[in-house]
């Protein structure tokens, strides 16, 4: 059953990251605001979900190892990217030495990490991490640690509304993830006891159907919402809506037994951290070939399929050699030196 459970997990992650490359290609509006509406909610329920299941033993230390460690090589190496090549191409504004103190503020919006906005995540992530550990090694009943995610949420949406700086690591959007994280914690049991059977199938389809209409009809009320930027709309529905897409994910999940997604899943680490540099170069090349316009390929579904399914065959041979030669840059167990050890 819980091989079952990680494959699921798995899958969730290979369709949350194929979200997120599709809403960084797209400038269709339509598109982003359904995906916005749930994509980044279901990164940080699927944490919650692995938190759950984690080892407790040395937790702080792996999550520096699993999340920060990850944060600042790849910050590091999309930011010379950015500053010695593209910069120079696309003429941005920002000045150097604002995004490379941004590495260390990592403060939330899309003005912060230009080099690859992404990266605001990570941090937000340990942050919240980090802080429900806290929580959950003082209090063990889950109907207090509930009261104190309503409390966290009511203040996220006081901080989104009230606000005039964002804070370092987006602890201000921490306090709106970690909803979604605490949720995905407390909801583990449960969802790992609702089992793959043949007889409950046609009623996944049914609330899958349900789920999906419920997300995207209040994310169309809902309008364009996005938590790097802290932009909630009507934070009700944002809520509702978002939750409502990950349950929609969670039953297609148990209902599939695709590889692909599965692989992209485990590897959406480092998906996530390469893609956004990739993007640029991709969209910049096939927009010269084509002679298509930018805005074109970037707003035609088919368009922004191609793109995505060039961006991740461009990261395959990354997801290989990170894996094979450097994984302890994303966060992983240096394989081949405890080979070496092995062998000695």
């Amino acid at each position: 059953m819980e091989a079952k459970r990680d494959i699921t997990i798995d899958i969730m992650k290979g369709i949350g990251i194929i979200a997120v490359l599709f809403g960084h290609v797209s400038q269709n509006k339509l598109l982003n605001v359904w995906i916005y509406s749930f994509h980044m909610p279901l990164f940080f329920f699927l944490s919650g979900i692995t938190g759950y299941i984690s080892k407790k033993e040395n937790f702080f230390e792996k999550k520096v190892k699993s999340l920060l460690i990850p944060y600042f090589i790849f910050s590091l190496l999309t930011f010379i990217y950015w500053s010695l090549i593209e910069r120079k191409i696309r003429s941005d504004s920002f000045s150097i030495s604002s995004q490379f103190w941004g590495i260390l503020i990592s403060q939330g919006g899309s003005e912060n990490h230009v080099y690859n906005i992404v990266m605001w995540f990570l941090p937000c992530l340990f942050v919240t991490e980090i802080i429900f550990y806290l929580i959950r090694k003082e209090i063990t009943q889950s109907k207090l640690i509930y009261v104190i995610l309503f409390i966290f949420s009511i203040l996220g949406f006081i901080l989104s509304k009230y606000l005039p700086i964002r804070l370092p690591w987006s602890i201000d959007t921490m306090f709106v993830g970690i909803v979604f994280y605490g949720i995905g914690y407390l909801l583990y049991n449960k969802l790992i006891n609702y089992e793959k059977n043949s007889e409950k199938k046609i009623l996944k389809y049914l609330l899958m159907f349900i789920f999906l209409i419920i997300n995207f009809y209040l994310a169309l009320i809902n309008g364009r919402v996005d938590m790097n930027n802290g932009v909630y709309s009507n934070y009700l529905l944002y809520f509702i809506s978002s939750f409502s897409g990950i349950a929609c994910i969670y039953l297609f999940s148990t209902l599939i037994n695709c590889k692909i997604l599965s692989f992209l899943g485990v590897n959406s680490l480092i998906i996530m951290c390469v893609h956004e540099p990739l993007k640029r170069i991709i969209i910049k090349i096939l927009s010269v070939i084509t002679k298509t316009d930018l805005g074109l390929i970037r707003n035609g579904i088919i368009s922004i399929f191609i793109c995505t399914s060039i961006i991740l065959l461009c990261i395959l041979p990354l997801i290989y050699m990170f894996n094979k030669f450097l994984p302890v840059v994303v966060g992983k167990n240096n394989n081949l030196k405890r080979k070496k050890v092995h062998a000695v």
